[in-house]
């Protein structure tokens, strides 16, 4: 297993680095003021991953999204990175600011990974194969 270590996404610094993924990728990116102060890169310890942690005030809610994964990275690094970020960093981000649940929607592929996490609570939607999770210690209302 890889060692881990993560940093905070900085728009002047880091928006290159993402820029280059997704164009590698052969995708899009928004623009930089479009994303969020709130970016988590994963490294072990070269930059594999980032991922963003958006919330609104009115809500107890933080969103994991607009996850982007360095070129030619491997699965099982991948995954690795994912489990480490989402109980460790990402976490912690949405504590910091006040939020309650942390809640992701992602991959099949994602959630049978999460499955065998033991402090993530899986339910899946079968809106556009999007699955919610959320973190069960701070889960703190009935989900129906």
């Amino acid at each position: 297993m890889n060692e881990w270590t993560y940093w905070h996404y900085n728009r002047e610094e880091d928006y290159e680095l993402l820029r280059s993924w997704a164009e590698a990728h052969g995708a899009n990116v928004p623009p930089p003021d479009w994303l969020p102060e709130t970016g988590v890169i994963l490294g072990n310890p070269e930059p594999v991953m980032l991922l963003f942690v958006y919330h609104d005030p009115s809500s107890e809610v933080a969103l994991l999204d607009n996850l982007h994964i360095k070129p030619r990275t491997s699965i099982s690094t991948i995954k690795e990175a994912i489990i480490y970020a989402i109980n460790g960093p990402l976490l912690e981000e949405a504590r910091t600011r006040g939020f309650s649940v942390l809640m992701a929607r992602t991959m099949a592929a994602i959630v049978r990974t999460l499955l065998h996490t033991p402090r993530w609570l899986v339910l899946e939607k079968d809106l556009m194969a999007m699955t919610y999770i959320y973190h069960k210690e701070e889960l703190q209302h009935e989900v129906v």
